[in-house]
Order: structure tokens, then C-alpha cells, then sequence
């Protein structure tokens, strides 16, 4: 994919240096990039409480005082805040944390974790156990530590279980973020390690047909059904222009359906769209392709512009299913949409044969959504997951609004998009 410096507009090769603000979906050459690298140098490395707050108000000195312009700087900003908020510094009562339900008891599982404790870790620690009314509980820690960020990294490993169903959870703590490692840590790679061992190694424990994840609240409740495969995203719309919204919502898919892969889909005709002006099918990939660079494991497709008919869903979906038959196809929406889905073309055949990542807004038709979520689960045995992250209020309409109107809409796309809006005249 074809990615352009956000400040000189030069295009980037495969084999040019860049630099990547990756929480941001940014990309800089490396002479462009070179200011914004050594700004972030600092916030990169594990510190003390009071160290990152030095940290901080150097960094906002530096920024106000560098040569970039303000959309540059807010993204540049953006990138500190979120590499900031992510170290173990300041985020002592936020660790990453995974549950999942089993049907294995708990003795089983106690033995398997132990297990997986031994192969994962340099160090384990003596369990702590107890029972509770029937229930038993246990506590393990491991530690390893990951020479290419230089820094420990700690799980937390808690059992509740009975004879029937074990609860698992995962927390993890500490490691990640140092100065060679600029965009997942050693946390999530040793929690990762943990599953990747119980899935692989255990076949028996975390059977296909028995193992469960999911809105599970004790041991005895199931949640939704998980198969063992890779998950792919699929986020479609027309993307008349992509915006910050877009953006947003496939990154917070990735990261909270836990996706491989997100698949862009640019539509050619929207059902509900039908007889609706839209801008040139090759602009809108353009610019798609625009906004996703440097997203890791996002691909933009061209599978519905090059179809000539309507771009249903169903028909993608399926499509798609066949070019990847051992994935798991979640495809990404909104509240509104995901109300609406049952009067898709071929809503059920969706409901019955895919899954579903819908992004909530809170104090938004909540009630009517849980409702929603709840029969689909049903009726229909629907896998939905909820993204919960906030998302930026923007949409197409009100970008193109402005634009015609000839006010700024820096706040609302990727800066790259804004040039290539401007550039080709678009939406005026």
C-alpha cells in the first residue's frame, strides 16, 4: 500500500525509511519525521510516576516549540498521550486482562496452567488456593523477561472453578513500551504466549466444541461460542470521503475483537444508497488507502468496485469466506446498523453464518442495542462483540458539508486525505 509523508506529501517506498506514529495511523518521512521521533524518544522508556511527569512537560515544551503545523502537532500529541496512558507508570489499575469460560474442571485446568506457567515463563511462583461455597480458587504468577525491550513483564493467572466449568483469567502487568519496541509490548506478547500454549498444546482442555469466551459473569455461564481460528474484520461503506471515524472504529476493532486481520471494503452502490450521487470509485480507494497506511494488518480491497451490481453484505461476506475458508469473518458496524441487520438483504443467512464487532456508544439506543444483541444471540446463535472505545462525531455528510462550504475539516480526516481532497477538488 502506497503511503505519503503527512508533512512534505512525499511518497514513501517500500524500501525508504519512515517513521510511524502508529496509534495515530500517521507516517513521516525520515528527514520529517526525525523532530517528532526524538520528542517520543523519552516517553518510550518504563519510568517512575514522577520521571513520566517530567517526561510530560518536556514533551509539551518541545512540541510547542517545533517547526510543525498544528494538525502535526495535535496528531504527534495524540501519539505521546496514548504511549503515555499505555506505560506501566501510569496505568497501575488498568492491566490488560483476558477471561474465559471452559468446560473442564478445575483440576484439570489447575494442572494445565501450572503447565503452561513452566513453558511460558522464567520464573513461576507458588500458587495461592482457597475454596469459597464450593467454588475454588487459585492464583498463579509468572514472569519473563524480553531482551528486546528490556524490560520484565508479569502475568496474573486466576482459577474459579467447580467439576463442570473453570474460569480462566489473565492479567497482565508491567514490560512493554521500551525504546526498541515502539508498538506492542512484552504484556501482550506473554499473554498472547499463554493462550497460543493452551490452544495448541491442549486440544483436549480447549476443545472446538467446548470452549467458551465472552459477557459470562460466574462460573456456570456461557458466553459465545469460539472455534479455533484466525479472525478477519471486514469494515465496509462508501467512504464518501473516509474520515476520522472510519479510522477510529478499525482500529478499536483490531484491538478489542482481538482481529488478525481488517479488511477495508469501499462500496460501488450501497443498498440503501441506490440513485445517490457518489464520488468516482477510484477517489474513494485512493483515499481509503490513504487513511489505512501504516495500520498494521489492514488491507484495503477493490473486491465491490470492480463488481458491477449492488454491493450487498451477504454477498461479500460470502465471497470473501471462500477466499479464506479457515477464518472467522466479523464484519464491523455501528449501533444503528447492527439494529437493522435482520432487514438486510439476507439478514438471516448473515446472522446464521457470520459474527459481528458493533461499536457502542454510551447513552446511545443502549437499551434497544442490548435488547437487540440478546435475540439475535437467540435466535440466531450470533457471535457479537462489543467495541467499547470512544469513537470521533464526524461523519461523511457533515465533512462534505463543510468543505463546500469552504471551512476546514483538518479535525475530521487524516491529514493525508484533506490533501487529496484539496488537491483534486473534490466535494466542492
Amino acid at each position: 500500500m502506497t503511503q505519503y509523508c503527512v508533512c512534505c506529501g512525499k511518497k514513501i517506498g517500500f524500501y525508504d525509511k519512515k517513521y510511524n506514529l502508529v496509534n495515530v495511523n500517521v507516517v513521516f518521512c525520515s528527514q520529517c519525521g526525525k523532530e517528532a521521533k526524538d520528542m517520543l524518544a523519552a516517553v518510550k522508556i518504563n519510568c517512575d510516576e514522577q520521571k513520566m511527569d517530567e517526561i510530560k512537560n518536556d514533551f509539551l515544551k518541545k512540541l510547542a516549540e517545533s517547526s510543525y503545523s498544528k494538525s502535526i502537532k495535535d496528531s504527534i500529541k495524540a501519539e505521546f498521550r496514548i504511549i503515555f496512558n499505555d506505560s506501566p507508570a501510569s496505568k497501575k489499575n488498568c492491566p490488560k486482562s483476558e477471561i474465559r469460560y471452559f468446560r473442564s474442571s478445575y483440576d484439570e485446568a489447575f494442572e494445565i496452567v501450572a503447565d503452561i506457567g513452566e513453558k511460558i515463563a522464567d520464573r513461576v511462583c507458588d500458587p495461592l488456593t482457597t475454596e469459597i461455597e464450593g467454588v475454588r480458587f487459585a492464583v498463579f504468577a509468572f514472569e519473563k523477561y524480553y531482551m528486546r525491550t528490556g524490560s520484565y513483564a508479569s502475568l496474573t493467572v486466576s482459577l474459579a472453578g467447580t467439576e463442570d466449568i473453570t474460569a480462566v483469567t489473565v492479567i497482565g502487568s508491567g514490560g512493554g513500551d521500551g525504546i526498541f519496541n515502539i508498538s506492542y509490548g512484552a504484556e501482550e506478547d506473554f499473554v498472547s504466549a499463554f493462550w497460543e500454549q493452551a490452544i495448541i498444546g491442549y486440544n483436549h482442555w480447549l476443545d472446538k466444541e467446548t470452549t467458551y469466551t465472552g459477557d459470562a459473569k460466574c462460573p456456570g455461564e456461557s458466553g459465545t461460542k469460539e472455534t479455533v481460528s484466525n479472525r478477519t474484520g471486514v469494515l465496509g461503506g462508501s467512504f464518501d470521503p473516509v474520515h476520522n471515524g472510519h479510522v477510529a472504529l478499525g482500529r478499536a476493532a483490531i484491538k478489542e475483537a482481538n482481529l488478525d486481520r481488517l479488511i477495508v471494503m469501499p462500496a460501488r452502490v450501497q443498498p440503501f444508497k441506490q440513485g445517490k450521487r457518489v464520488t468516482e470509485d477510484y477517489h474513494r480507494q485512493a483515499m481509503a488507502e490513504l487513511a489505512f497506511s501504516g495500520m498494521e494488518n489492514t488491507v484495503v480491497s477493490d473486491y465491490e468496485l470492480n463488481n458491477m451490481k449492488i454491493s450487498y453484505t451477504y454477498d461479500t461476506l460470502v465471497y470473501l469466506q471462500k477466499k479464506y475458508p479457515d477464518e472467522r469473518l466479523y464484519f464491523v458496524l455501528g449501533t444503528d446498523s447492527m439494529l437493522q441487520v435482520e432487514q438486510w438483504y439476507k439478514g438471516t443467512d448473515i446472522l446464521e453464518n457470520f459474527s459481528f464487532a458493533v461499536s457502542v456508544r454510551p447513552g446511545y439506543k443502549e437499551e434497544e442495542l442490548e435488547s437487540c444483541i440478546s435475540e439475535l444471540r437467540r435466535k440466531y446463535g450470533t457471535e457479537i462483540i462489543k467495541i467499547r472505545s470512544n469513537m470521533p462525531d464526524v461523519s461523511s455528510t457533515e465533512v462534505r458539508r463543510k468543505i463546500a462550504a469552504g471551512e476546514s475539516v483538518e479535525e475530521m480526516v487524516p491529514e493525508p486525505v484533506e490533501r487529496y481532497i484539496e488537491k483534486n477538488g473534490l466535494y466542492r
